[in-house]
């Protein structure tokens, strides 16, 4: 195929998926992925005039099957498919008559053993700067478990993804499209594919709370609808239920010291933090993994919605460290967990890296906690830490925490928040923010929250939202918005 704009590509296979699936035959034993998979099914039944909303997990995600279930079981008149990565037995995970999990091929998935012809430079399915950043970013991902990696099988990798997002979307036709992840290459991939086709598309992860998921239609992160909008966000109505129901969110998640990940034993690194330190303040660095945050490659967007300053978690590091020089602060650096081999090269004496320690145990210690766009800040704020922001996420604008976005304000942010630690107008703004994250933009995500004596939005609520979309056909802002609030 040459190589052609986005939206000339899109049609010219909008009205060829017999070619499509020819394409696909190239390279991979197509008639036995087509009944592994579970399209051979979908072909047969046809679900041209059915009502479908489809789901890509291609991040392989193990905990979403509760929750999937109870949207599928609600999200009737529409079915849910689910193409799903992980290697596991269906039955064993859900029991839902409305969701149809479909396999993707495992071309996709790099295989340092798996080889197969490559594809020619002529053979271009979307912008070219689109896939040779991919091709990259998936390489770099790749990396960080094997030290030698095959461009080829990267090539095919990517190749494979699109072209079979491409073929699911024409058959199932959804009314939207729900990715997890926005930031890896294999979700940036099935992006590309579900635009050319002009469906919808929303994504989800992780919630910025923990035990929670969100979806938005706008992005992640600072290309989140909140961190967009923070003022129409931070207009959003709330009562004193639901100041009620963020204090008791907040005791539970600082007592438990809940985190998404698991932690290492508190208690292990305190003393040596103190004894190191002598005296001095200490400011805890937290790293990002540039590479799912928006951060690789640096571009435009990278400058405008995560990072105005520094173009990688490791430079801003570097500034802190220099800052702390200059100002006589200990730094203890945590690099992000999927993040470690950063090339950060010999520390100076004030500084004390942290690979495996336990999160809440590094926060505790510090005086103040500085990220460039990590989550870290929400649980540094949970455990009633000043936070300084170097860059945007979530928490943008939503008067909680201390805000560097200038180079030279970062240095006087700091010791600001040295000094004064949390204001009485933070604390408030942030028991405001935690309550509009709970009622408006976070769903329950975990199988026991139906016995928390937090309130959550269920997979029923998200539901209903999904549906009067589709309906009203409001694709542009999703949940913070109001939109749907003032429809239904």
């Amino acid at each position: 195929m040459k190589h052609g704009t986005s939206s000339q590509i899109g049609q010219s296979l909008q009205h060829n998926l017999c070619g499509t699936v020819e394409t696909m035959a190239h390279f991979s034993e197509f008639s036995k992925f087509l009944r592994l998979s579970g399209l051979e099914e979908v072909m047969a039944s046809s679900c041209q005039d059915e009502k479908v909303i489809l789901y890509i997990d291609y991040c392989r995600v193990r905990d979403k099957y509760h929750f999937l279930s109870k949207f599928a079981s609600s999200v009737l008149p529409y079915h849910l498919y689910l193409i799903d990565g992980t290697e596991i037995e269906k039955n064993s995970i859900f029991n839902c008559c409305n969701l149809t999990r479909v396999t993707p091929p495992p071309e996709i998935y790099y295989q340092r053993n798996f080889r197969f012809g490559s594809f020619s430079n002529e053979e271009v399915f979307f912008a070219r700067e689109d896939l040779e950043n991919i091709i990259t970013l998936y390489k770099l991902h790749i990396q960080q478990i094997y030290d030698y990696v095959d461009i080829n099988i990267i090539k095919n990798c990517i190749k494979t993804t699109y072209l079979f997002s491409l073929l699911t979307i024409r058959l199932l036709k959804p009314k939207i499209i729900i990715i997890w992840n926005q930031f890896h290459p294999l979700s940036q991939t099935a992006t590309i594919a579900a635009r050319q086709s002009g469906v919808p598309v929303c994504f989800t992860e992780y919630g910025v709370l923990p035990e929670t998921v969100n979806f938005d239609i706008l992005g992640q992160m600072g290309e989140s609808s909140i961190a967009r909008h923070p003022q129409k966000f931070n207009s959003l109505p709330i009562s004193q239920k639901d100041l009620d129901n963020s204090t008791i969110a907040l005791d539970y998640y600082f007592k438990t010291g809940i985190n998404r990940r698991a932690q290492n034993r508190y208690g292990e690194i305190s003393e040596k933090i103190i004894m190191l330190a002598n005296g001095r303040p200490i400011i805890f660095y937290a790293g990002h993994n540039d590479l799912a945050a928006g951060m690789f490659p640096y571009k435009e967007t990278s400058h405008d919605f995560h990072s105005p300053n520094f173009k990688s978690s490791t430079e801003a590091a570097q500034e802190i460290f220099r800052l702390a020089d200059d100002n006589g602060w200990f730094v203890l650096y945590k690099p992000h967990p999927f993040y470690s081999k950063d090339k950060i090269g010999q520390l100076p004496s004030h500084v004390l890296k942290i690979e495996d320690g336990n999160i809440n145990e590094c926060i505790d210690a510090a005086d103040v906690v500085c990220t460039v766009l990590s989550q870290v800040s929400y649980i540094s704020q949970i455990r009633n830490k000043p936070t300084v922001l170097l860059g945007y996420n979530q928490m943008r604008g939503s008067g909680a925490t201390y805000e560097a976005f200038v180079k030279n304000e970062i240095s006087l942010q700091i010791n600001q928040a040295l000094k004064f630690g949390i204001s009485s107008s933070q604390k408030q703004a942030w028991k405001e923010h935690v309550a509009r994250l709970l009622k408006y933009y976070l769903y329950s995500f975990n199988i026991n929250n139906d016995f928390s004596p937090i309130t959550y939005q269920s997979a029923d609520i998200l539901s209903h939202k999904f549906k009067t979309m589709i309906t009203y056909n409001i694709f542009s802002d999703f949940g913070p918005a109001g939109l749907l609030r003032s429809i239904v």
